[in-house]
């Protein structure tokens, strides 16, 4: 998997999203794939991903999650090999499971975005 965060670990279960302040401006790091760590059941795993300063929008949250395991070049020949050939079963499974990481992604913004409206922790621009 290509990574554009950081993967942590931790006694407690991380907060979805959190803000920091950075001469002024809000910086907001997304905590995602958390899950009991594979060593120890008493322990976390998660991936932070931090996001540029001020920048908080849904297309940039889906477009760090997708790129998380489709980088532009990886989708691109995703897509390609599944147009070369759309009956080839190889080409068609790696395209069907692409689209369904897309889709988990975009649920995933959206359960993020809603947390911080709940918990008032960051404007939408």
């Amino acid at each position: 998997m290509q990574s554009s965060g950081t993967w942590n670990s931790g006694e407690e279960k991380p907060a979805p999203v959190m803000v920091a302040r950075i001469l002024g401006q809000p910086v907001a790091t997304i905590n995602v794939l958390v899950e009991p760590s594979l060593e120890d059941e008493t322990t976390w795993r998660w991936l932070e991903i931090t996001l540029p300063p001020a920048s908080w929008n849904y297309a940039l949250l889906v477009d760090r999650l997708v790129t998380l395991y489709y980088p532009s070049d990886r989708m691109q020949a995703v897509v390609n090999n599944y147009l070369l050939d759309p009956s080839d079963p190889e080409a068609s499974e790696e395209f069907g499971q692409m689209q369904q990481w897309r889709a988990e992604a975009k649920t995933i913004a959206k359960q993020l975005l809603q947390y911080a409206r709940d918990n008032n922790l960051i404007e939408e621009r």
